[in-house]
């Protein structure tokens, strides 16, 4: 997937009722939260999900530090981990666009 061009963004066609053609590229993204059963039952990891995304075309990703990060916020994150997360990142040509958290 590196070395591959990006996919374009979804672009969409609609008629106003004028009868003129609006069309508009939207971005797509996921978010981590999506791959929860399939990273909590260990069938996934962060690379599987990234990847998975990137080649949906969906290059925006948000994380969800308690799923991605174990023993975040509680113990830290090893720094090893957060590099592991921009490699995959640039890696699949994706974009991190937010941070979330449960308040579970």
């Amino acid at each position: 997937m590196g070395d591959e061009t990006p996919s374009p963004p979804f672009e969409t066609a609609r008629r106003t009722p004028k009868g003129e053609t609006v069309t508009s590229q939207i971005k797509r993204g996921v978010s981590l939260y999506s791959f929860q059963n399939e990273t909590f039952q260990g069938k996934m990891d962060l690379e599987d999900c990234i990847r998975t995304c990137a080649e949906l075309g969906a290059r925006g990703i948000e994380i969800i530090g308690e799923q991605t990060f174990w023993g975040w916020p509680e113990v830290g994150v090893e720094d090893a981990a957060i590099e592991n997360w921009h490699r995959l990142i640039k890696q699949y040509d994706c974009v991190p666009v937010s941070h979330d958290y449960m308040l579970d």
